[in-house]
């Protein structure tokens, strides 16, 4: 993960420890709230040039190794590890970390390379680099005029060690598109300084914003920053007071429900969804201990999927109604028809390994079956187009097109206790493989019972 451990605004909270808590050195501060710790840093940066220029002095002596500076941005370091992690642990991420801080050791080397080269200018006491066959009327600054390098200094050093070092021949770069102009810069004066080759691809991947329902970029209603982990949190909770609420109306509508079940299994399908695209998956009981894990798994899901479904150049409003909708193109839906999936052919009775075992054919005959089957056998294709253009929401388009056949499919055609069970069975695995396989790509868990 290329955190951001580096540079000015590094600069800027160590001149506020250094203010706040001048015996930092020897008694080091608890920074319990990182987000407040740094916004009051800011203010101070904005308004008082005295305490700017000290900011700035660090950033030079931080990447000089000075032992102060070092410690404090140890701290601060610390911090902000803690808050990741609160991140990492409800998505399950596991991240090796090699932040800009990495590269600093590798920079003058780097930028003595670039000079050799003859790629470097000075102008104003400053070391730029204009790539000759840039469109941008912008350089790159390789080291600013007092001396200290900077993000361009740091992303010429990383992209040098990916692909010199590391042999990478193939660097994504995961970053908002307001970088666009940056990477460009750096990409031309990589390819320049032979840095790569023919095979060799650096590739900016962009990705637009989660907006409000106003249009605007997503905040509180106090105008602030929205944290992921409260975005998880709140769908997580919003579900879990879904799924109580359900499990309440089940248990005192319980001898409704199972009439309705029972003529239910008199239906030619196997049921599943109404003309809404609704899908029903029989509220199970559950312990508390369930209710909070499926709560989680749904919750969290949702989140995801609201931000993978959509064209990642585009710009997308926030909205947890919709999100965390039974209905239409939501993870919600999606995990409901796994776990109907799962209900059928765990009623079925039927041992599927030895199906599997015996090689069972599977037989598409009826329309219903043949749509499902030809969405199944779609998946490598999709995964290829995903790779060519490096857009997850083509998973998303797919994994939801296959769950609408698969619930077509179990509502038009009986799977269970009919001559064609074997082959419907069958048919049941594989879509459960490829729904499986597309939650593993986006990151989803999923649920054999909801």
């Amino acid at each position: 993960n290329h955190v951001g451990d580096w540079g000015t605004q590094f600069g800027m909270l160590i001149a506020h420890m250094a203010r706040e808590h001048p015996d930092f050195l020897d008694s080091p501060p608890p920074i319990s709230d990182l987000q407040k710790f740094y916004k009051a840093a800011k203010v101070r940066f904005d308004e008082d040039e005295t305490f700017k220029h000290e900011a700035h002095v660090n950033v030079v002596n931080l990447q000089a190794g000075d032992p102060a500076c070092r410690k404090a941005w140890k701290i601060v370091c610390e911090a902000s590890r803690n808050e990741f992690s609160k991140v990492y642990k409800r998505l399950h991420i596991e991240l090796d970390e090699v932040g800009e801080s990495f590269y600093n050791p590798y920079i003058p080397a780097v930028v003595s390379s670039l000079e050799m080269q003859g790629q470097v200018v000075l102008e104003g006491g400053a070391k730029l680099i204009w790539p000759a066959q840039s469109k941008h009327s912008i350089p790159l600054i390789v080291v600013k005029s007092d001396g200290g390098f900077n993000y361009d200094s740091t992303d010429l050093a990383a992209v040098w060690y990916r692909t010199c070092e590391l042999k990478a021949e193939w660097v994504i770069y995961v970053v908002d598109a307001g970088q666009g102009p940056h990477f460009d810069l750096v990409f031309d004066a990589a390819v320049n300084a032979g840095w790569t080759t023919l095979n060799t691809r650096l590739q900016h991947v962009q990705f637009g914003l989660v907006c409000g329902e106003d249009g605007k970029r997503f905040r509180t209603r106090s105008g602030e920053v929205v944290r992921l982990v409260d975005l998880l949190d709140e769908a997580k909770s919003r579900m879990l007071a879904n799924f109580r609420a359900r499990q309440a109306s089940a248990i005192a509508a319980a001898a409704g429900a199972e009439a309705a079940e029972a003529a239910a299994e008199g239906a030619e399908g196997e049921g599943g969804e109404d003309g809404e695209g609704y899908v029903n998956s029989g509220a199970p009981q559950m312990d508390d201990a369930e209710l909070e894990h499926a709560a989680e798994v749904l919750g969290y899901a949702a989140v995801k999927y609201a931000d993978l479904k959509s064209n990642r150049l585009s710009n997308y409003i926030f909205n947890y109604e919709r999100m965390l909708s039974t209905q239409g193109n939501t993870a919600v839906y999606l995990l409901y028809a796994h776990a109907r999936i799962c209900s059928i052919m765990d009623k079925s009775g039927v041992d599927m390994a030895a199906l599997k075992t015996a090689r069972t054919p599977i037989k598409l005959e009826h329309p219903a079956e043949v749509a499902f089957g030809t969405a199944i056998a779609q998946f490598g294709d999709k995964v290829e187009e995903v790779l060519r253009d490096l857009q997850p929401h083509m998973i998303c388009e797919y994994l939801y097109d296959t769950c609408s056949k698969l619930n077509a499919f179990v509502r038009e055609c009986r799977v269970i206790n009919v001559p064609e069970s074997p082959s419907r069975l069958m048919l049941c695995a594989a879509g459960l493989a490829v729904m499986r396989q597309c939650f593993e790509l986006l990151g989803m868990d999923w649920l054999e019972r909801i």
